[in-house]
């Protein structure tokens, strides 16, 4: 617990960390825990077990496949992504091959058999320490309640199992949801006329669980250490964007929330009104205000706060709790949905940066005593040439029906770039033998590199734009590690020299013609973009939630 001086008085709260806006004050109410039912273990006659397994995933199956379609007609792509990825699942090839040889082998009943195959497989992956695959590991859990739902013939709920969490019947009066931690399809039956906020004692900022809780609009803080069952019904206030949740508040405090709260929503309203209007400084300047994702479900939000486009789509992120490669289909209906959802506006996808601290089991990337200067980004790709290629060829075939554009990462020498040219030619040429649609992608390069400062203006002469990492690229120049928090006293996130490095990559690009994005992390910063453009820089691309902030301030930029 800590305390904050106010007005002559201490307000007690406990600390936690936001992940979406909105202050609630409400009653707290607790999910309880349900019994588990004991399972039969065994069977007399595989076949028959074998054929009720089989006939109750295909049920689940066709169940997701039409909550995925019903999610994509209402827009909703963070539900439909979630549906998309309990397919995969129970798509799974080596999972259905061991829950079938228990039944087989050891005699299990199909019940059993599942259990033990889900439980397995989420067991695999939590020994990989990796925190990127622990949203993978309850994701399986959770199919594997489902599962185990339909083989014993509960139709009132799909996710109602025995050793579910029990949910309370209504209450008349709307409360604040307390939990250790919810999956995605306790989520989705959330009563949310009833719901206030959601304290969650575990979790992750960028898990499917808090994706769907900001899609919702639901105050809610996670990782709140001190959350008690003895809080149970006693009145709280949840302050999301500052990470407080306060105990028995008065109400001296409860009313100083509430001008909080109106504030937000006040500036909430204000910044509503610059979401479909061009971003033009006083002096007449436009500028391209894009968003940075990592995720498809952010592609949604991007597109609500009036983003200009995607400016950086991670895609090493929709693959790093992958136990397999991505395929070319797979990353094909990704590419598509997001230029399908950005409706003609671009789409730049980032090649795979995996290396440093993104790992791909697939790729079998020997540990590195010091990755950040290892095999990462663009050298990962050029060594694995048929990796390379599928997404380039996904890519293609997804600009079909958008305005895709390529983006080259970790660039240090003009050869990588004519390689990777001559690569995505022999893409184009594979798809036209083959007779799949592809269409005109354009080729830039992440500046995020001192060596590719150095060489931008040979760089300039290869691509079609610049997209300057000042994260990396300030890593790199100042030699300091962004990883690692003893050095935070000593990092400059505007460091004279990377500053230089910035204007120096400015005017190579606009030499030879070609636009000038940023998408670091002091791209957002409102105080400073008005540097940037100075400088010349073309386009911003940030976190979606920073986008209306960013145009109204330059908008209303002082002469």
């Amino acid at each position: 617990m800590m305390e904050n001086s106010a007005g002559g008085r201490r307000d007690r709260f406990f600390s936690a960390t936001g992940i979406s806006d909105g202050i609630v004050t409400g009653p707290i109410r607790f999910r309880r825990e349900g019994t588990a039912q004991v399972i039969g273990r065994t069977h007399g006659d595989a076949a028959v077990e074998l054929d009720r397994a089989e006939r109750a995933r295909k049920a689940l199956l066709s169940s997701y496949r039409e909550e995925e379609q019903r999610a994509r007609s209402a827009g909703m792509k963070e539900q439909a992504g979630i549906y998309l990825s309990r397919q995969m699942i129970l798509e799974d090839e080596e999972l259905r091959k061991f829950r079938d040889s228990l039944m087989e082998l050891q005699r299990y009943s199909a019940e059993y058999a599942v259990q033990e195959a889900f439980a397995y497989a989420a067991w695999a992956i939590s020994r990989s320490g990796d925190r990127l695959l622990s949203d993978r590991r309850k994701d399986i859990l959770d199919v594997g309640k489902e599962y185990l739902a339909r083989l014993r013939s509960i139709e009132e709920s799909k996710v109602k199992v025995a050793d579910k969490v029990a949910m309370e019947k209504p209450h008349p009066e709307k409360y604040i949801l307390a939990a250790k931690d919810l999956l995605p399809s306790e989520i989705l039956q959330l009563p949310r006329e009833e719901l206030l906020g959601v304290i969650l004692k575990e979790g992750s900022f960028d898990s499917h669980a808090a994706i769907l809780i900001r899609s919702f609009g639901i105050p809610a803080v996670i990782r709140c250490e001190e959350l008690s069952g003895l809080w149970d019904g006693q009145e709280v206030s949840l302050d999301a964007e500052a990470g407080r949740v306060y105990l028995r508040p008065d109400a001296q405090l409860k009313a100083q929330l509430r001008k909080k709260e109106e504030r937000r929503k006040e500036t909430e309203r204000i910044l509503d009104a610059y979401r479909d209007r061009e971003c033009v400084t006083p002096d007449g300047k436009k500028v391209l205000l894009l968003a940075n994702i990592g995720d498809p479900a952010e592609i949604r939000i991007a597109a609500l706060s009036g983003a200009d486009g995607i400016g950086l789509f991670r895609t090493e992120f929709l693959f790093l709790d992958s136990e397999e490669e991505p395929s070319e289909e797979a990353q094909f209906d990704v590419y598509r949905e997001a230029a399908a959802a950005m409706a003609g506006k671009p789409v730049v996808i980032r090649t795979f940066d995996i290396g440093s601290d993104k790992s791909a089991e697939y790729l079998r990337m020997e540990p590195e005593s010091n990755p950040a200067l290892g095999f990462r980004g663009i050298r990962v790709s050029l060594m694995h040439t048929a990796f390379f290629k599928k997404q380039l060829r996904a890519a293609l075939r997804a600009a079909a029906y958008g305005d895709i554009r390529i983006l080259l990462p970790m660039i240090s020498d003009p050869e990588e770039v004519r390689v990777s040219r001559d690569i995505l030619n022999e893409c184009k040429a594979e798809l036209k033998q083959e007779g799949k649609t592809a269409g005109e992608v354009q080729l830039g390069v992440m500046i995020e590199t001192p060596a590719a400062v150095l060489c931008a203006e040979e760089l300039a002469q290869l691509v079609d734009f610049f997209s300057i990492g000042t994260n990396d690229l300030l890593q790199y120049t100042c030699a300091m590690d962004r990883q690692n928090p003893t050095l935070r006293p000593f990092v400059k996130p505007y460091h004279p020299a990377l500053m230089r490095e910035i204007r120096m990559t400015v005017e190579a690009g606009h030499a030879a013609g070609i636009p000038v994005s940023i998408c670091g992390e002091i791209a957002s910063d409102e105080k400073k973009a008005p540097a940037f453009l100075d400088m010349g820089v073309d386009s911003l691309s940030v976190t979606p939630r920073r986008i209306l902030p960013l145009k109204r301030a330059l908008c209303e930029l002082q002469p």
